[in-house]
C-alpha cells in the first residue's frame, strides 16, 4: 500500500549503503524522504523541515542517535515527533535504553523491508488514531499537559512497566536491573518535582504587582550577582546535564533590583535551554556587564537558533497561561524569564548570533543604586 506523499521521513544513518537502501525502501512505499549521516546534520535538518518521523541509526560521529533523540524531546517544537531507531545493539539492555530515552519503537539491523515498512505505518497511523467524534476532545485536554511533564511521566511509566513485566512473568531481575529502574524513576521523579517549583514561582510571579503601578507598591529585593557564585552554581547545573566543559562564564559582580523570587533559577533555566539546544561540544557562554545602570545577563549558544519570525511571535506573546506558552514552543524556561524581567522593569531579548549559528538570550534588569560594592548575596546566582 501507498503512503500519503505529505508523510515526510527524516532518514538519519552514518553508513551509506545502509541510508541507500532504506531510502529506496521508504520511497518506494511512497514517503519522501530527508537524508542526514548523523545526528548534527538531522538537527540542522529539523531547523529547515518539518517531518513527520525520525528513523534513525544509534552509533554515528559528532551526535549520536540517542543524543539526537534527547534534543527532539527537549524541545517543544518537535518533542512529540515519532522517533524509530534501528540498531545493530540487539541486547534487551540496549532496547531499553533507547526505550527510556523516548523512542517510539526500535528495530534491530539488520531488517526486512516489510518490518521497516511496518514500523513506520504503524507509527504514523497513530498520528491520527483518534475518532474524529473524540477528536476536539482530545485536542481540547491532551496538549494542556506540558511537554516536559509527558516526557518524565512517560519515563516512570516505562519503569514501572518493565518491574510489571518482570513480576507477572516470575522473571527475577538482576541488582544492575534494578539500580538502572529505581534511578531512572527517581530521576523522573526528581525533574518533575522542579517543574512543579517552576509553575508556583510562575504563579508566584504572576501574582505581584505590575510594574506601573507606584514603586512603593511593587515587592523587588536587592540581589548581588558575582562571579565566584556564578560559576559555582551554574557549572554544577551544568555538570548535572554533562555539559560542565561546554559552560563559559564571565560576570561582572553587581547589586541589581529584582522581584523577591526566582532570580537563581531563572538563569538555571536560560543555561539549561542553551545546553539543551546545542550539542555536546558546542559553547555555551555566559556574560554579565553594567551599561548605563542596567545588568545585561546574556547566555549564548551554538545550536540551532530561531528565525527573526519565531522570536517575533515569542515577544509578542504576553500571555501568562503556562499551557498557551507551551502549546506555542515557549516553553517553561523563556516564559519565566520573561514574566521575571516584566516584573522587574527589565526585559528579556532575544538575538540571532548572525553570521554565527545559534542565539543569545539577554536579561536585562536595573542595577540598585544604593548598593554597597562587594557585598555578598544570600541567594547567588
Amino acid at each position: 500500500m501507498k503512503a500519503s506523499s505529505k508523510n515526510r521521513i527524516l532518514l538519519v544513518e552514518d553508513d551509506f549503503l545502509a541510508r541507500t537502501v532504506s531510502a529506496a525502501i521508504l520511497s518506494d512505499a511512497g514517503y519522501e524522504v530527508l537524508e542526514a549521516s548523523d545526528g548534527l546534520e538531522a538537527w540542522s535538518v529539523l531547523s529547515k523541515a518539518t517531518p513527520n518521523l525520525v528513523l534513525s541509526d544509534v552509533r554515528m560521529p559528532r551526535c549520536t542517535g540517542l543524543q539526537l533523540l534527547q534534543k527532539i524531546r527537549a524541545d517543544p517544537s518537535t518533542a512529540a515527533l515519532p522517533f524509530i531507531i534501528a540498531s545493530a545493539a540487539d541486547k534487551p539492555s540496549d532496547h531499553r535504553l533507547g526505550m527510556s530515552f523516548g523512542a517510539d519503537d526500535y528495530l534491530i539491523k539488520p531488517f526486512e523491508p516489510a518490518d521497516l515498512l511496518q514500523s513506520v505505518a504503524f507509527r504514523l497511523a497513530r498520528l491520527s488514531a483518534v475518532p474524529t467524534a473524540t477528536s476536539h476532545r482530545y485536542q481540547s485536554s491532551a496538549p494542556t499537559l506540558p511537554v516536559e511533564i509527558r516526557g518524565h511521566l512517560v519515563g516512570v511509566l516505562g519503569y514501572a512497566e518493565l518491574i510489571l513485566n518482570a513480576a507477572e512473568t516470575d522473571t527475577p531481575l538482576q541488582r544492575s536491573q534494578l539500580l538502572e529502574y529505581g534511578h531512572g524513576i527517581r530521576r523522573a521523579g526528581w525533574h518533575l518535582l522542579e517543574i512543579s517549583k517552576d509553575f508556583a514561582l510562575l504563579a508566584d510571579l504572576s501574582q505581584l504587582r505590575e510594574p506601573n503601578e507606584s514603586a512603593g507598591d511593587r515587592i523587588l529585593d536587592v540581589e548581588i550577582v558575582d562571579c565566584l557564585s556564578a560559576e559555582k552554581h551554574l557549572r554544577r547545573y551544568a555538570a548535572e546535564m554533562g555539559r560542565a566543559d561546554d559552560l563559559h562564564i564571565k560576570v561582572e559582580n553587581a547589586a541589581i533590583n529584582v522581584p523577591q523570587i526566582g532570580l537563581h533559577r531563572v538563569c538555571q533555566h536560560l543555561v539549561a535551554n542553551a545546553l539543551k539546544f546545542s550539542l555536546p561540544g558546542q559553547s555555551v557562554n555566559v556574560r554579565g556587564r553594567i551599561i548605563e545602570n542596567r545588568y545585561h545577563l546574556s547566555v549564548a549558544d551554538q545550536g540551532r537558533g530561531m528565525s527573526t519570525q519565531q522570536i517575533g511571535e515569542i515577544l509578542r506573546d504576553q500571555s501568562t497561561d503556562w499551557r498557551h506558552l507551551e502549546l506555542n514552543g515557549i516553553g517553561m524556561g523563556l516564559s519565566l524569564a520573561r514574566r521575571f524581567a516584566h516584573m522587574g522593569s527589565g526585559l528579556l531579548t532575544l538575538t540571532p548570533n548572525t553570521p554565527a549559528p545559534g542565539i543569545t538570550i539577554t536579561l536585562v534588569l536595573p542595577v540598585h543604586s544604593e548598593a554597597i560594592p562587594g557585598a555578598l548575596s544570600e541567594k547567588p546566582v
